[in-house]
């Protein structure tokens, strides 16, 4: 008994299912096999067991391709030169041959192969010509004739029209994050009575089963549900739609959390997406481009992560360097680091070393800032709190004091002139915080103090500045900030882009827009700087 789920109605769907389970009851010693589409079974019947059809194995593949191109009129040694061709293009690419499990995909690339006679090895080429022959050429050798109203409208359109409708489909159910797979009939027919100005239902209704007939890119899956063949389809019709949006458009997109949601699913299921990966570069970029103190910040940041020396890609580095000013989690550790009151004895050697590792280079950026914040609001509680951290004779954690040690003999050996200052302004505090008047010196030099801690670490490493920037500026920032990071997270996709492109956008992340003209002016020189 096939496609369960082609029953009409819930409701239908019920009593079939309760006659069924009578049946199977009645002939007991008889055997049954259902099939259903996973996204209508709500319940197994009782005595049946549920299993997923398998994927292709290779034999199962062989057989498909060559059954695919007898059926179309193949004669047996064209048939076995097809399947040559074919085992060839899966073999030199892996990519390619994960595609064969699946009937829809595997059929599309047959069709590739009889159209061009090969199969690109780019995934995103192949859907590309895969899906505009069934636009052009099924619409001719398929077309079929028991939908007469709304028919004659569809096959007006070009390719070009064919694929605006199904990219507004496509586009339109992706942004429900809930539920982009199913489509309901009425969502369907609503659409396309607007995109091709219908004022029949009966017409739109007649479209949506055209392109069903004649292409197989959307099915109904069920009572009035609908869905692309391929997710493969769905997702190639976003990314398209995204490559066409301006760099303003596409920056605004890539700033919304539910596009940063699907963006990476679309990098994975289109091969290498190097032209979708570099465009949202470029959106980043351009988002920046007019704000001319945002631009002087990014300089800045550009500067700042110089003065780390580490074995580490530089925009791992100028990413981090910006994350300390505006990523919450960082906020977050100064926070911690504050409570704990270790953070000056690790400035001593971290905040000096230019032959750190990565990971120690990172502790220092966090240490340095950590102390300025602390020292622009140092109260008299957190005096004491930071005294236990100076003091030699403190009872204070054995791993805190052997690292203390550690620190000050690294230090020593590498910037005497912070050290003798820094040592300097330690004495000082300690001095006053043993006698019995601390809280009036406290009181009276305070302010110098702290004033001298900040000037003494900003001179010689300059981590922190006081840019004074707006909330609008501040929030505009965040949003570069954030987008650069997701970016980030795209390049750690694997297979992605290609290598050279990989690079290319690695080695030029998280630059000020006029380095970025000087370096690629055919990417930027039509970019205006604020």
């Amino acid at each position: 008994m096939d496609g369960f789920d082609e029953v009409l109605t819930q409701e239908l769907r019920t009593k079939v299912q309760a006659q069924l389970e009578k049946a199977t009851k009645d002939y007991s010693k008889s055997r049954y096999i259902m099939t259903c589409r996973t996204q209508i079974m709500q319940g197994i019947p009782d005595g049946f067991a549920s299993v997923e059809v398998a994927d292709f194995n290779i034999d199962q593949v062989q057989a498909f391709v060559c059954n695919w191109f007898q059926a179309n009129g193949q004669n047996e040694d064209a048939v076995k030169d097809q399947w040559q061709n074919f085992k060839l293009s899966i073999d030199r690419n892996p990519a390619l041959k994960e595609l064969t499990v699946t009937p829809v995909l595997l059929g599309l690339m047959c069709l590739v192969l009889q159209d061009e006679g090969e199969i690109p090895a780019q995934i995103g080429l192949l859907y590309k010509r895969g899906i505009r022959l069934l636009l052009e050429k099924w619409n001719d050798e398929k077309r079929i004739n028991g939908w007469e109203i709304g028919t004659e409208e569809y096959q007006k359109l070009d390719v070009e029209k064919k694929e605006e409708l199904l990219i507004k489909i496509a586009v339109k159910k992706f942004e429900d994050s809930e539920n982009f797979i199913l489509f309901d009939q009425g969502d369907l027919i609503e659409q396309i009575s607007q995109h091709l100005r219908l004022s029949n239902r009966g017409d739109a209704y007649a479209v949506l089963k055209s392109i069903e007939s004649q292409h197989g890119l959307l099915v109904e899956r069920a009572d009035e549900l609908w869905s692309f063949s391929h997710l493969t389809f769905q997702e190639y019709f976003t990314t398209k739609w995204l490559l066409s949006l301006s760099l303003e458009d596409l920056s605004q997109k890539i700033s919304d959390k539910r596009w940063q949601e699907v963006v990476p699913q679309l990098v994975k299921s289109q091969g290498q997406s190097d032209q979708l990966v570099q465009l949202i570069k470029q959106s980043i970029d351009y988002c920046m481009a007019t704000h001319e103190k945002s631009q002087k910040f990014i300089v800045w940041v550009r500067e700042k992560a110089g003065l780390i020396n580490a074995p580490y890609k530089s925009a791992v580095i100028r990413l981090f360097c910006l994350a300390m000013d505006f990523d919450p989690d960082f906020a977050s550790d100064r926070d911690l680091a504050r409570e704990r009151s270790i953070a000056l004895d690790r400035v001593l050697a971290l905040a000096l070393d230019p032959d750190l590792n990565f990971d120690r280079a990172l502790d220092l950026a966090d240490a340095l800032n950590f102390v300025l914040d602390f020292a622009r609001d140092l109260n008299f509680d957190r005096a004491f709190s930071l005294y236990c951290v100076f003091n030699f004779d403190c009872d204070a954690d054995q791993d805190v004091l052997l690292k203390r040690d550690r620190i000050r003999a690294i230090a020593r050996t590498i910037d005497s002139q912070l050290v003798n200052k820094l040592e300097k302004l330690r004495s000082k505090f300690l001095i006053s915080a043993k006698g019995d008047d601390f809280e009036k010196w406290w009181i009276v030099h305070s302010q110098v103090w702290k004033e001298q801690l900040i000037q003494t670490i900003v001179e010689h490493r300059d981590f922190t500045c006081d840019w004074q920037l707006t909330d609008e500026q501040q929030q505009h920032l965040w949003r570069y900030y954030d987008a650069s990071k997701f970016l980030f997270k795209l390049l750690q996709i694997e297979n992605a882009i290609s290598p050279e492109a990989r690079q290319e956008i690695e080695d030029n992340l998280l630059l000020p827009i006029a380095e970025l003209k000087r370096r690629l002016p055919e990417q930027y020189g039509g970019i205006e700087e604020g």
